[in-house]
């Protein structure tokens, strides 16, 4: 019944962050800073849990869902309209992390095994990977960034293959958070699936860094070349054929000039959401 509840819970909360994140790409709305994403990422599991159990838990659930997926929309929006091949990226994301929480939660309900010992191994991970993604919004990267998203991809795993368990022998009777625990292993793993698919895809080439799109674990290291201590002024060739730097975001005007669009504000502010239990 739990684990029942937790589904049907899990299922809405999809559902609304999918729209949320539709509707955010569709407004074109600018990227919340990265503090405060972090900030909900952090401390909506937290607020949840105080009223877990009570009837505010299934709006404070479904408040929380909304936000995050309201965060995800600019970043899945930059993808589809920055990056090429950003919509395969997106879609091999997406199916990938159907096909692991299936995969996940399937063999924690037919094997029942106990997978207890999976706790200390996850909390640990999440701890060190969480400083690692701070550091590298600042350090931008881009083997880190990788390294990241592979041990965060294993890591949720293992946080859905542990509560699943917990659930199924009986450890665990809030199916409230439950649901929390297993949708923002989802997100993030959709996340970081973005993250290892773009890299995969041939977009990193160092040929193509000064004027290409490069995905980091944080949005802007992806979707803004650095530049060293100038990184949020792309080069834009004039006319004329003089190399010139524009701050902020530029438009295309016309033929001889394809601007490059690139906000400082998007760049600086974003990085991978994060919640750990």
């Amino acid at each position: 019944k739990v684990l029942r509840n937790a589904y049907i819970l899990l299922g809405m909360s999809l559902a609304v962050a999918a729209v949320a994140a539709f509707a955010a790409i569709s407004s074109n709305a600018q990227p919340v800073h990265w503090i405060v994403m972090l900030a909900v990422f952090i401390g909506g599991p937290f607020m949840i849990a105080r009223v877990s159990r009570t009837a505010a838990s299934l709006p404070a659930v479904l408040v929380y869902t909304a936000l995050t997926g309201w965060f995800l929309g600019p970043f899945v929006g930059m993808y589809l309209t920055r990056v090429p091949g950003g919509s395969l990226i997106v879609f091999n994301a997406l199916a990938t992390t159907a096909l692991v929480f299936v995969a996940m939660s399937g063999y924690a309900i037919a094997s029942r095994r106990d997978f207890s010992f999976l706790r200390g191994f996850v909390l640990t991970g999440i701890i060190v990977a969480l400083v690692a993604i701070v550091a590298n919004i600042f350090l931008a990267i881009p083997a880190l960034s990788l390294a990241i998203s592979a041990a965060v991809v294993l890591l949720m795993s293992a946080l859905i293959l542990y509560r699943t368990s917990e659930v199924v022998n009986g450890g665990e009777d809030n199916y409230v958070m439950v649901t929390v625990d297993l949708y923002t292993s989802i997100y993030t793993l959709f996340v970081h699936l973005m993250n290892l698919f773009g890299f995969m895809s041939g977009d990193d080439a160092a040929g193509r860094a000064g004027r290409g799109i490069r995905l980091q674990h944080s949005t802007r290291s992806r979707l803004c070349p650095a530049r060293g201590r100038d990184q949020f002024a792309p080069r834009v060739p004039a006319a004329k054929g003089r190399p010139r730097r524009i701050q902020g975001v530029h438009r295309i005007t016309d033929a001889t000039e394809p601007a490059v669009a690139s906000s400082e504000s998007f760049c600086a502010s974003q990085t991978s959401p994060w919640v750990p239990r």
